[in-house]
């Protein structure tokens, strides 16, 4: 049977499990009385900001319809939004949602395909990369999105796709033939930058393929020129949305404006330095919203009462209110209660606010800052050592089956939990053996693909953000399969066929 073959059985029988295993999860949920967005995808609290800035302007041709939603409106890049509002333009509300997660899972099935020829130029046999690919398509932790609307419906396909034309122009072929991989590749990861800004960590690989192709010692500007020209194509997206940004509200947003003054909403500059706050002792993303929301909540309909704070304070690990004291922490969270307050008018009239935090919040944030930074000073070794391994724990020691049946009304059943092992199982070495790729592989242009995203993001998550969101490195799983497999197909040859050695 010939690779192309191969490779489309396998992604095939990858698009009919996703959709078997998606339209299952939907009729559970259907079956308890959740609730699903127009009967079709699962709903979430990132809808709003992903889906209603594009129904606007698919009604109206603008992204806002008053000025705070000038500044709403650019919290999320506009990437997915974007393949929403055109399925949206095509085929009416009713259905727009019906054929977008039909799309996501061909999208998914045409990414197993392209994996497999990504797996066979890296492991070098049939063998390994159908074991890659039949990994990734067939075991339900890598589909538990496809049914939402979220990026992580679309990124994970849009990762494979720019990895695989860079390995496809990396392949001998014509000159020309190259420039239309590279092309593609720097359009693919334009997408990919746009939909989800953090997957920028992926950038490094096009210029050191297009090193590896194209550099001439003695025609240095030629070489400029072509770096230049892919450059220019791979970031055009982000720039111009940058430019349009800056142009629209006179400053530059960032990447993920999520914390503006201008927004009175949950998200200000004091919800972040109390985010920071938890974070530094390792708080579970989940646990903190919890436990501010209902605060902000409260505050925001007038009730500032202290028994509000009492209760956040009790949901603080016990080893933090013992060095803080209780009222140290109850005060700290009232201090919050009472900025929020004056929050409510503008709140309640979708008014935006001055650009720079009430005189209340940066009190709010200054207190929560020296909380965080006395923290930091008395349990060191907590903050620097053991919290990031714990939280290096829960990121990546899971099996990523997060959809709803998996969760609840299949828990417990023999064949999910023998499915939740082996899933368990795949998604640990995935990544921790994929960590060890650069120990194995010395070829630049494959550790600035397989391995360097994965060490990247997981500092990033682990030291930086230590926020715990188990669906932040599903874009990854599939490149950590094809490093996990290398590293022990290369283990397995220095054991038991030394005269091989690593795989070349």
């Amino acid at each position: 049977m010939t690779n192309n073959r191969i490779a489309f059985l396998i992604s095939i029988l990858s698009v009919c499990i996703a959709f078997w295993v998606n339209e299952v999860n939907l009729r559970y949920l259907k079956y308890e009385g959740i609730s699903l967005r127009e009967g079709q995808t699962v709903q979430t609290r990132d809808d709003e900001s992903y889906l209603v800035p594009m129904q606007t302007f698919v009604e109206t041709g603008k992204l806002y319809s008053n000025e705070l939603e000038k500044y709403t409106s650019v919290v999320r890049s506009p990437g997915y939004g974007a393949i929403y509002a055109a399925f949206l333009a095509l085929f009416g509300a009713v259905n727009a949602l019906l054929y977008l997660k039909i799309f996501q899972v061909l999208l998914f099935g045409c990414s197993v395909f392209c994996l497999f020829f990504i797996a066979l130029r890296v492991l070098k046999k049939t063998s390994l990369a159908a074991t890659a690919a039949v990994i990734y398509g067939w075991l339900p932790f890598s589909m538990g999105f496809l049914y939402y609307t979220l990026t992580e419906a679309v990124t994970p396909a849009i990762v494979i796709f720019y990895v695989f034309f860079l390995i496809k122009a990396d392949q001998p072929v014509q000159v020309r033939t190259k420039h239309l991989y590279f092309f593609l590749a720097a359009v693919m990861f334009s997408v990919l930058f746009i939909c989800r800004p953090f997957l920028g960590i992926l950038w490094l690989g096009l210029p050191v393929f297009l090193i590896n192709s194209f550099y001439l010692p003695k025609k240095p500007l030629k070489w400029l020129l072509t770096l230049l020209f892919y450059g220019s194509v791979s970031l055009s997206l982000m720039l111009g949305w940058q430019i349009r940004n800056y142009q629209l509200l006179g400053k530059v947003t960032g990447l993920h404006p999520v914390y503006q003054n201008e927004i009175p909403g949950t998200f200000r500059k004091s919800h972040q330095a109390i985010g920071a706050f938890f974070m530094s002792f390792g708080s579970e993303g989940s646990a903190f919203h919890q436990t501010l929301l209902p605060l902000w909540e409260s505050a925001i309909s007038g009730d500032t009462a202290a028994c509000h704070a009492d209760t956040a304070v009790s949901k603080i690990p016990g080893k933090v209110i013992g060095y803080f004291g209780k009222d140290r922490l109850r005060d700290a969270f009232m201090a919050y209660q009472i900025a929020t307050l004056d929050l409510k008018p503008f709140y309640e009239k979708n008014l935006p606010m001055a650009p720079v935090p009430t005189e209340k919040e940066q009190y709010v944030i200054c207190l929560f800052m020296e909380m965080t930074a006395e923290y930091k000073a008395e349990f060191w070794f907590d903050y620097y050592i053991s919290d990031p391994l714990i939280v290096f724990k829960n990121q990546i020691f899971h099996s990523n089956l997060s959809l709803y049946m998996f969760q609840h009304p299949l828990r417990g059943n023999s064949f999910t939990e023998i499915l939740r092992l082996l899933c368990f199982a795949l998604h640990v070495l995935a990544f921790c053996l994929g960590l060890l790729f650069v120990f194995f592989n010395r070829k630049v242009k494959y550790i600035t693909v397989f391995w360097l995203p994965l060490f990247l993001s997981l500092f990033y998550l682990v030291y930086i953000q230590r926020g715990i969101e188990e669906r932040y490195t599903l874009p990854l799983l599939s490149l950590a399969i094809i490093a996990a497999l290398y590293v022990a197909a290369s283990i397995w040859n220095r054991l038991f066929h030394p005269a091989k050695g690593l795989i070349q």
